[in-house]
């Protein structure tokens, strides 16, 4: 074949290149599909069946949940199907690319307190399980050369129960906000969240046991500390407490309900001094969280990752009234998450449970 000839496959080869690498690069620029919640709750109030990659979802997540068909009333969201609608620079979620966006851990995070302050997250559970409970820590010794063999040391294990309990929340939305599309989507997220993450934490902190979670204020084993004209000396021996029980002094997080936050925001840390006792930057140099979801007088100092949430089912389920407020032209429907807390190494806390 001549120099010429050879040319025109060349030729043909490289528009072929360039047309699938145009191609492939189109498809890549696009965005992923995304499950609706809005779409969801329409299907619902317009009596129209899901389609698409919402009902893929939403088949799926039913199979998972152990349903054989999906009750149109009745739908199980997975978390991931709930992650971030934008990965965009900054805030608006760019500091989150190269994260598990659809983990509950990172959903949960902005509206829930003890998801954000390192509590670890067990999602897609299916039954009750229990998780080893560290109560002494093993004893190091040495070993001499030529010498006899140390003795052997064991920590003293448990375990710590946890069986899925179901935190209900009524929402109501209106069906002009509905008929908004994409608009009203954050907006209906952010009503889902919110209802879970505070689910979430207030079984974490005050859950009373029985049908609900055993809260880490009624949990025995965490150290109690005298609330009482609180002051520094109060708060460096809740802070030593947690590091002797083996709490690590870079995952610290306090958490107080916005009361307390206020008591010790106007306290001095010494007479006639400008420091104060929960200041800017939080407590001693750690993070700090007002939540209302705390008891209104308690404080918290802990390592948050001795402790557990556990998250059963497939996700969250959205039960969707089908009879319309035609009053109020809305449409209300329930979420429901199955959840426990536990935790393993209760004195990982230091709780004061009255704050004066």
């Amino acid at each position: 074949m001549l120099a010429q000839d050879r040319q025109v496959p060349a030729s043909i080869a490289r528009a072929l290149v360039n047309h699938y690498r145009s191609d492939l690069a189109s498809a890549a620029a696009q965005e992923p599909p995304r499950f609706s919640v809005v779409r969801l709750l329409r299907s619902v109030v317009d009596r129209t069946p899901l389609s698409g990659y919402d009902s893929e979802i939403v088949c799926a997540a039913s199979q998972l949940a152990g349903e054989r068909y999906p009750d149109p009333f009745r739908s199980w969201v997975p978390f991931a199907a709930l992650r971030s609608m934008t990965t965009s620079s900054g805030p608006s979620g760019g500091y989150a690319v190269g994260v598990d966006v659809g983990s509950p851990a990172f959903l949960l995070s902005p509206w829930s307190v003890a998801a954000a302050s390192g509590a670890v997250i067990l999602p897609g559970l299916k039954s009750p399980f229990t998780v080893p409970a560290v109560s002494a820590n093993p004893v190091v010794t040495w070993l001499a050369e030529g010498g006899p063999g140390p003795t052997d040391t064991e920590p003293t294990l448990g375990q710590v129960s946890m069986t899925p309990r179901t935190a209900i929340g009524v929402l109501r939305v209106s069906i002009q906000l509905l008929k908004q599309g994409e608009g009203a989507e954050p907006m209906i997220r952010k009503l889902l969240l919110a209802a879970v993450g505070q689910a979430i934490d207030r079984a974490f902190f005050a859950g009373a046991g029985g049908a609900e979670p055993l809260g880490l204020f009624n949990t025995a084993g965490h150290n109690a500390v005298s609330g009482t004209s609180l002051d520094l000396a109060d708060l460096l021996s809740m802070r030593r407490k947690v590091l002797d029980a083996g709490g690590k002094e870079e995952m610290l997080q306090w958490v107080g309900s916005p009361a307390v936050q206020e008591t010790l925001g106007a306290r001095a840390r010494s007479t006639g001094g400008d420091r104060l006792l929960w200041d800017d930057d939080g407590v001693l140099g750690r993070p700090a969280f007002a939540t209302a979801t705390a008891p209104a007088t308690g404080l918290v100092c802990g390592d948050f990752s001795a402790a557990t949430i556990g998250l059963w089912g497939a996700g969250v389920r959205i039960d969707v009234n089908p009879s319309q407020d035609f009053d109020q032209a809305g449409v209300a429907f329930r979420v429901l998450v199955d959840i426990d807390v536990g935790f393993p190494q209760p004195a990982a806390f230091s709780v004061a449970a009255v704050v004066t």
